[in-house]
């Protein structure tokens, strides 16, 4: 593999991918500046392209449910210049899977994604730490309900079982049991209780414009049972007793290490390759970057069973379609009328990223909304008749007939269509498969070839309402190829 194709696979599989001509430009630096350029993120609270309460605010009401911190969270992916955190926070909400079926609070599932976004990638031991004590976790595990005298399990069961070591791997029932009884005091609190009506909604909208959250985690201390406990052999008497004992122990860092591993390049990893990772891992002090980077300059994140063999996800198939067709277009109003974070999105700004969380949702992944504590099932499990049918019509859904499909169009046309001549449409597809990073074999090239001549060939992107039949009819045919579905 190219240093050139090695920095098109590293944005692949970190971020949404780049076009042959980027990375061409990336080069002369190497595949370590290029890692360095994508992971090179701006605080997560100011990498915010719309205020998500724009999603939540109408003329009639404010939603104070999930939905519209979903549709904020896809129109993010779509707009980002930094993908690369909304693709590892991704990784994050699986792996800390907190379900809105359960915490049907738009506030409380924002404030654990930003929790989660905001330190992705640095400290495990500070992401173990704060999500653990995020007040949708506390309620999505009934850890609030965990009390001397009756200690609750389920959050003792579940960072040790998907959170750090892995299922049966090094802990007893007496550990779990013992860890719960750490556990016992938590709570959280909301900073709006006591009002209702307008002056509820008021004081809503003030904790969320100036402290980013409406709830924050309680400490009871009377509820706490006191007194020594051993885990995993250690004499522990907190919950952060706890979390610390388990954030360092091996099998924590081989567990980690694994499913990153599989999330960023291949299923089953070598032996050799966990245990260099986890080394990284513990090395320096459970930095998420250090392994990543380690990650990147491995042989085998490169290997033939690395490249092109990674089923995209939902979210990597939506996304990695509407960045390169120009999707931006739907939120340019929006990023322009108004900065109140308050003041109602445009209909059509709205309605479009409630329709990514909608399409993403009938193709097996509903953000916010995992099957269960385990999140979801990776991999071979995206595709069956019914998503690959709904993965097939993304295509004519995106680009039904209106100003700003008309607006996406014309864009992707610009960049598409060469001088006319012969062969035209042949380098047109070329340039199609690049933007897209989609890779056919020989006869398959030749195949859509002949489909885009059929079609109007590379003329037809001369006029964006053509252009727009064309791209809509073209694209369609293009992503239910299976070489659309892997990354």
């Amino acid at each position: 593999m190219t240093t050139r194709d090695k920095i098109r696979h590293l944005h692949r599989r970190f971020a949404y991918g780049i076009t042959t001509e980027e990375a061409q430009k990336r080069v002369r630096g190497g595949v370590a500046a290029a890692f360095d350029e994508i992971f090179d993120l701006p605080d997560a609270e100011k990498d915010v392209v719309i205020s998500p309460w724009r999603f939540a605010s109408t003329t009639a009401r404010f939603d104070l449910g999930p939905n519209p911190v979903a549709a904020w969270w896809i129109s993010q992916m779509v707009l980002s210049k930094n993908p690369a955190r909304e693709k590892l926070s991704l990784f994050w909400h699986d792996h800390f899977a907190v379900g809105a079926d359960k915490v049907y609070n738009g506030p409380l599932m924002f404030t654990y994604l930003q929790t989660v976004r905001r330190l992705s990638l640095g400290s495990f031991t500070d992401l173990l730490f704060a999500v653990s004590k995020d007040p949708a976790m506390i309620l999505y595990l009934d850890s609030h309900r965990n009390v001397k005298g009756r200690p609750n399990e389920n959050f003792g069961r579940e960072v040790m079982e998907l959170f750090t070591m892995g299922v049966d791997n090094g802990y007893t029932e007496d550990d779990i049991q013992e860890a719960a009884k750490a556990f016992t005091g938590w709570s959280f609190k909301d900073k709006s209780a006591g009002l209702t009506g307008d002056e509820h909604i008021k004081k809503i909208k003030s904790l969320l414009l100036f402290e980013g959250s409406r709830y924050e985690f309680f400490d009871r201390p009377n509820y706490h049972e006191v007194g020594e406990k051993t885990v995993l052999g250690e004499k522990v008497d907190t919950g952060d007793d706890v979390l610390n004992v388990l954030a360092v122990r091996p099998e924590t860092a081989k567990y980690i290490c694994t499913k990153l591993w599989e999330y960023y390049a291949y299923p089953d990893p070598e032996p050799q390759v966990i245990e260099r990772l986890a080394k990284v891992f513990l090395d320096n002090r459970t930095q998420i970057r250090a392994v990543l980077k380690e990650m990147s300059e491995m042989d085998e994140f490169f290997s033939d069973r690395a490249e092109w063999s990674r089923i995209k996800c939902p979210a990597d198939f939506v996304i990695g379609f509407l960045r390169p067709l120009q999707a931006a277009s739907y939120y340019e109003e929006a990023l322009v009328s108004n900065d109140d974070p308050f003041v109602p999105l445009p209909g059509p700004t709205r309605s479009f990223g409630f329709a990514q969380y909608y399409q993403m949702n009938r193709m097996g992944m509903q953000l916010l909304f995992p099957p269960d504590v385990e999140g979801w099932h990776w991999g071979e499990s995206w595709i069956t008749t019914d998503t690959v049918l709904q993965r097939n019509m993304l295509a004519k859904r995106v680009l039904r007939k209106n100003k700003y499909t008309e607006e996406m169009a014309g864009r992707t046309a610009a960049r598409l269509m060469v001088k006319p001549g012969r062969g035209d449409t042949a380098l047109m597809m070329t340039k199609l498969f690049d933007t897209f990073d989609i890779s056919f074999a020989s006869k398959q090239r030749t195949n859509l070839i002949a489909k885009a001549d059929s079609l109007g060939g590379n003329k037809a992107l001369a006029d964006s309402k053509t252009a727009r039949t064309f791209l809509s009819d073209l694209l369609g045919y293009v992503m239910a190829m299976p070489e659309s579905h892997i990354c």
